[in-house]
């Protein structure tokens, strides 16, 4: 599939698969704004134990991503130093959607935040001349 981990070998490829991921948390959140809210916003709020499926939820998709960085490393598109990288781009992505949560109608805004995210990402974590 074109967003499995390995699926890109270059930087411009791993950007456009990085807007596609992107995308489709965008249209979840837009197709599930509650599910989406009782998640992040409220599920910590009702008990230890959910608290603690919170949290593994965020410590797996953490890891997800770590892989496609590790891919980015192995091909030479990506710095090797980004260890805890995974927790920044997740940490990016969280943030944008809590901010369409906050602002369901600005479809406008929620793109340029993706956009910024990523250029900023694809910035920071390019291996120069890759």
């Amino acid at each position: 599939d074109e967003n499995a981990p390995t699926a890109v070998s270059t930087l411009a490829e791993y950007r456009e698969q990085c807007r596609r991921i992107t995308q489709r948390f965008a249209t979840f959140v837009e197709g599930h704004p509650k599910a989406f809210r009782l998640l992040m916003l409220e599920a910590t709020s009702v008990d230890a134990e959910l608290t603690a499926k919170v949290f593994k939820i965020m410590s797996v998709s953490c890891a997800v991503t770590s892989t496609y960085l590790d891919n980015g490393v192995r091909r030479g598109f990506l710095r090797p130093d980004l260890q805890a990288m995974g927790k920044v781009v997740m940490s990016i992505i969280a943030g944008g959607l809590m901010h369409h949560l906050s602002s369901p109608d600005d479809r406008e805004g929620m793109r340029r935040y993706m956009d910024a995210g990523i250029e900023m990402l694809m910035q920071g974590m390019g291996r120069q001349g890759a």
